[in-house]
Protein backbone atom coordinates (compact mmCIF):
# COMPACT_ATOMS: atom_id res chain seq x y z
CA UNK A 1 0.00 0.00 0.00
CA UNK A 2 0.85 3.56 -0.41
CA UNK A 3 2.66 5.71 2.17
CA UNK A 4 -0.04 8.12 1.28
CA UNK A 5 -3.68 6.07 -0.19
CA UNK A 6 -5.45 9.57 -0.04
CA UNK A 7 -2.85 10.76 -2.95
CA UNK A 8 -4.85 10.76 -5.69
CA UNK A 9 -3.02 8.89 -8.12
CA UNK A 10 -2.63 6.02 -5.89
CA UNK A 11 -6.22 5.76 -4.90
CA UNK A 12 -7.86 2.56 -6.08
CA UNK A 13 -10.40 1.82 -3.11
CA UNK A 14 -11.63 -1.32 -5.04
CA UNK A 15 -8.12 -3.37 -4.09
CA UNK A 16 -8.83 -1.93 -0.22
CA UNK A 17 -10.03 -5.15 2.08
CA UNK A 18 -9.39 -5.70 5.38
CA UNK A 19 -7.36 -3.34 8.00
CA UNK A 20 -6.26 -0.77 4.64
CA UNK A 21 -10.18 -0.50 4.33
CA UNK A 22 -10.57 0.40 7.31
CA UNK A 23 -8.16 2.96 7.45
CA UNK A 24 -9.09 4.41 4.27
CA UNK A 25 -12.80 4.41 5.78
CA UNK A 26 -11.86 6.07 9.10
CA UNK A 27 -9.59 9.01 6.69
CA UNK A 28 -12.72 9.57 4.87
CA UNK A 29 -14.31 10.40 7.67
CA UNK A 30 -12.06 13.02 8.91
CA UNK A 31 -10.44 10.63 12.05
CA UNK A 32 -6.91 11.49 11.52
CA UNK A 33 -5.62 9.73 14.44
CA UNK A 34 -6.15 6.54 13.08
CA UNK A 35 -3.30 3.65 12.84
CA UNK A 36 -3.05 -0.20 11.42
CA UNK A 37 -1.93 -1.48 14.50
CA UNK A 38 -0.88 -5.34 14.79
CA UNK A 39 -3.28 -5.97 11.57
CA UNK A 40 -5.92 -4.04 13.35
CA UNK A 41 -7.12 -0.56 12.47
CA UNK A 42 -7.92 1.35 15.81
CA UNK A 43 -8.85 5.17 16.34
CA UNK A 44 -6.19 7.49 18.11
CA UNK A 45 -7.76 6.51 21.55
CA UNK A 46 -6.47 2.61 20.55
CA UNK A 47 -10.11 1.77 20.78
CA UNK A 48 -10.83 -0.64 17.30
CA UNK A 49 -12.44 0.92 14.15
CA UNK A 50 -13.39 -1.85 11.63
CA UNK A 51 -16.41 -0.42 9.59
CA UNK A 52 -15.74 -2.94 6.71
CA UNK A 53 -16.42 -6.24 9.34
CA UNK A 54 -18.40 -4.77 11.89
CA UNK A 55 -21.94 -3.75 11.39
CA UNK A 56 -21.93 -1.50 14.40
CA UNK A 57 -18.96 0.66 13.25
CA UNK A 58 -19.88 0.28 9.27
CA UNK A 59 -24.11 0.46 9.91
CA UNK A 60 -23.96 4.13 10.75
CA UNK A 61 -21.62 5.03 7.84
CA UNK A 62 -24.27 3.28 5.57
CA UNK A 63 -27.08 4.81 6.45
CA UNK A 64 -25.39 8.41 6.98
CA UNK A 65 -23.86 8.29 2.95
CA UNK A 66 -27.57 6.60 1.95
CA UNK A 67 -25.58 4.00 0.24
CA UNK A 68 -27.63 0.72 -1.74
CA UNK A 69 -26.61 -2.37 -1.01
CA UNK A 70 -27.78 -5.67 -2.85
CA UNK A 71 -26.84 -9.07 -4.49
CA UNK A 72 -27.80 -11.00 -7.27
CA UNK A 73 -28.74 -14.55 -7.01
CA UNK A 74 -26.10 -15.67 -9.81
CA UNK A 75 -23.03 -13.46 -8.69
CA UNK A 76 -20.41 -14.43 -5.72
CA UNK A 77 -20.37 -10.43 -5.26
CA UNK A 78 -21.84 -7.91 -3.31
CA UNK A 79 -22.87 -4.38 -4.78
CA UNK A 80 -23.47 -1.12 -3.25
CA UNK A 81 -23.83 2.51 -4.98
CA UNK A 82 -25.10 5.90 -3.48
CA UNK A 83 -26.51 8.66 -5.62
CA UNK A 84 -28.15 6.40 -7.60
CA UNK A 85 -30.63 6.98 -10.31
CA UNK A 86 -32.58 4.46 -12.99
CA UNK A 87 -33.51 5.19 -16.37
CA UNK A 88 -34.84 3.00 -19.03
CA UNK A 89 -32.74 4.61 -21.40
CA UNK A 90 -29.26 4.29 -19.61
CA UNK A 91 -29.86 1.97 -16.54
CA UNK A 92 -28.58 2.14 -13.46
CA UNK A 93 -26.52 5.40 -12.94
CA UNK A 94 -25.20 5.94 -9.62
CA UNK A 95 -22.33 8.46 -8.12
CA UNK A 96 -20.49 5.74 -7.02
CA UNK A 97 -20.94 1.88 -7.77
CA UNK A 98 -18.53 -0.75 -5.80
CA UNK A 99 -18.23 -4.66 -5.38
CA UNK A 100 -17.08 -6.74 -2.53
CA UNK A 101 -17.06 -9.87 -1.04
CA UNK A 102 -19.80 -9.10 1.67
CA UNK A 103 -21.92 -6.47 2.07
CA UNK A 104 -19.85 -4.56 4.47
CA UNK A 105 -17.02 -4.90 2.31
CA UNK A 106 -19.03 -3.37 -0.44
CA UNK A 107 -20.61 -0.62 1.22
CA UNK A 108 -17.31 0.64 2.71
CA UNK A 109 -15.45 0.97 -0.69
CA UNK A 110 -18.20 2.63 -1.91
CA UNK A 111 -18.35 5.32 1.10
CA UNK A 112 -14.59 5.67 0.92
CA UNK A 113 -14.88 6.10 -2.74
CA UNK A 114 -17.96 8.95 -2.59
CA UNK A 115 -16.22 10.78 -0.21
CA UNK A 116 -11.93 10.84 -1.27
CA UNK A 117 -13.45 11.20 -5.22
CA UNK A 118 -15.70 13.73 -4.62
CA UNK A 119 -12.43 16.00 -3.28
CA UNK A 120 -10.09 15.01 -6.30
CA UNK A 121 -9.63 17.99 -8.33
CA UNK A 122 -10.94 17.76 -12.20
Amino acid sequence: MADNPLMPERIRVWEFEGAHLDLLVAQACGIQSARIVNGVCTRGDGQRFQPSSDWAHGGPLVEEAQISIWRYPDLDSWHACTGFDFTRSEGLISRCYMQGVTPLVAAMRCFAAAKLWSNLPV
